[in-house]
């Protein structure tokens, strides 16, 4: 009987044809875990240079009227996504016209999140896995910089399916779809 060997990918010993259990169905068991500190402080280099001029930030909100959308809206607790993972096709968003007026729609792909998160996080579940009660919103804003922060722009997203655990890039990659009700550049409701 020959001895296990190691995984191409994780290095860890008993993945299975290279399918790298460890690192797909928990990135918490990674044996590259020590590395994501190293990749973190990489990533957020391109942050500190100025080359993303955004913030990207979670934010959990409770409805007054006793359900999603009813009466008024607070912020229950927002936190940054940091590293300030990488945002694309912004420029694909397009204006449609609906019943209220014109609004973007379109959908985003944000990639080099930090695989600290877990998809429970990225999801805006509980920690132990619980779904958004009926009466609370979780979404995420990109917020654009633009030197002054009673001019920053902030948009709002919803995840789109089920964030994406890439291994070999030691990222999160979720689809992010353009939502309605953005709030004020200082946070307030629209309304």
């Amino acid at each position: 009987m020959s001895a296990p060997t190691a995984c191409v990918r994780c290095g860890a010993t008993g993945c299975d044809d290279g399918a790298c259990a460890n690192l797909t169905a928990s990135p918490d068991r990674c044996a590259a875990r020590p590395l994501w500190g190293a990749v973190d402080a990489a990533r957020d280099i391109v942050s500190q240079l100025g080359l993303r001029a955004y913030t990207v930030h979670q934010v959990r909100t409770k409805w007054g009227g006793g359900a999603r959308g009813v009466g008024i809206e607070g912020v229950v607790w927002e936190r940054p996504i940091l590293p300030t993972p990488a945002v694309q096709d912004v420029g694909s968003l397009r204006q449609e016209l609906g019943m209220g007026g014109t609004g973007e729609a379109g959908s985003v792909r944000v990639t080099e999140v930090s695989p600290r998160y877990t998809e429970a996080d990225l999801s805006g579940l509980d920690p132990d896995g619980a779904p958004v009660p009926d009466d609370e919103s979780v979404y995420w804003e990109v917020r654009m910089a633009l030197g002054d922060p009673l001019r920053e722009v902030r948009r709002r997203f919803v995840v789109a399916g089920v964030p994406s655990y890439d291994p070999t890039n030691f990222e999160w990659v979720l689809q992010l779809t353009r939502a309605r009700d953005d709030r004020t550049p200082t946070g307030d409701p629209p309304w």
